[in-house]
């Protein structure tokens, strides 16, 4: 009976262990459990935090200007646009002026000693003022060989002297030693393009008589010009060959079919500056006055239309802009030190409008008149030459 009592409070002991240890480890595998959904829920809250930060964050700023939007930030970048612009999308490069340009011509006889004559092209923004100046034409003669400028058979103002782009400058090349005359063009690297001798048409012996063929200048159409006696040929530019010489009157408007003896006459004795269409041109000439101006005149009626008004100044070289409704002009007051200058007005009169231009034109209307010649007192003769 004894062993019996102490063999069950062993057994009731060892039941109770047991019972403590069960209670003891089930806390441990419930706040393993916990943290592991805790892990879980979190997992998912940030991916949700996510996707509601995307939703939360303010729309991309708009603005009415197209060109505000083009490329300041990318479309996928959180970052607000700022006010700063991105140095990859400044454009520095200047803006193109495709307007009609007045030109003016300047030849510079400063070294004319040295056998130099520098030809320079002005290209003048009537509404702005602004000018650009091409590269120039350099003339240099040397013992062997001596350049001699076109005269004014076309134009009174030059014009004809160059090409529509003004890259070619027409003239006459004089062989020392033989007293040859080549007609050509100078490059604005400098170099003679030889028109004769493209043509074949120079001597080929020493018994030869020396040819004689001078620069007219270049045709309202971009053909070269020259004269040989008292005949004026053509021939096309870049392709200059013998297949593409003709015949022809150097002077524009002028009926193929006449004997442009009309044309002849009135080329000699009057100072045509530009044509307004075939009946209507601009020239200038001295009026009893003593002033110097420059009219609308009509060929067939023989009419002369004063567009500038007073007489207190002289005025030459009007030249047409490219939609006919303007004249450009050269002027300066008859007495007193005034420079010459610029001025635009309608082709119907009204009252003239001075460019702001910084060009310094040569003194003096005399210059116009006539061949332009070397002067110690003025080495340079400026023209307004043409509007395009």
């Amino acid at each position: 009976m004894k062993k019996l009592l102490i063999l069950f409070l062993i057994l009731c002991t060892t039941i109770s262990l047991y019972a403590c240890a069960s209670n003891d480890s089930e806390p441990a595998q419930s706040e393993l459990g916990q943290v592991d959904e805790s892990t879980e829920q979190a997992d998912s809250i940030v991916s949700r935090e996510d996707d509601n930060s995307l939703d939360s964050l303010p729309e991309p700023q708009t603005f009415s200007n197209e060109e505000d939007t083009a490329d300041d930030y990318s479309s996928d970048s959180l970052e607000p646009p700022t006010d700063e612009i991105p140095d990859d999308t400044t454009d520095s490069s200047p803006i193109e002026d495709n307007s009609p340009k007045l030109i003016v011509m300047t030849l510079d006889w400063s070294a004319s000693v040295f056998g130099k004559i520098n030809t320079y092209i002005t290209r003048i923004n009537p509404e702005t003022g602004e000018q650009q100046v091409d590269e120039p034409f350099y003339a240099e003669a040397n013992a062997e060989f001596t350049y001699i400028l076109p005269g004014a058979q076309i134009f009174t103002t030059r014009r004809h002297w160059f090409n529509n782009d003004y890259t070619r400058f027409a003239v006459t090349k004089c062989f020392t030693e033989t007293n040859e005359y080549h007609a050509g063009w100078l490059n604005k690297d400098g170099s003679f393009f030889d028109v004769t001798e493209k043509l074949n048409l120079q001597s080929h012996g020493d018994f030869d008589d020396p040819v004689e063929y001078r620069a007219v200048g270049f045709s309202e159409d971009g053909q070269f010009v020259y004269t040989g006696g008292r005949e004026y040929f053509f021939v096309t530019v870049p392709d200059v060959a013998m297949r593409n010489v003709s015949k022809g009157s150097p002077y524009p408007h002028a009926n193929p079919d006449d004997s442009s003896e009309l044309y002849n006459s009135l080329y000699s004795d009057t100072n045509i500056t530009d044509w307004i269409d075939d009946n209507t041109f601009i020239s200038y000439g001295r009026y009893s006055d003593g002033v110097y101006r420059s009219t609308i005149e009509k060929l067939d009626s023989g009419e002369t239309i004063k567009y500038v008004p007073g007489s207190s100044r002289h005025h030459w070289n009007g030249v047409l802009n490219p939609d006919k409704n303007m004249i450009a002009f050269m002027s300066e007051p008859i007495s007193g030190t005034g420079k010459p200058e610029l001025f635009i007005i309608p082709v119907d009169g009204g009252n003239p409008t001075k460019i702001n231009s910084s060009i310094e034109l040569s003194d003096g209307w005399e210059c116009e008149k006539g061949s332009p010649t070397n002067s110690l007192d003025n080495p340079y003769y400026s023209a307004l030459i043409d509007w395009q």
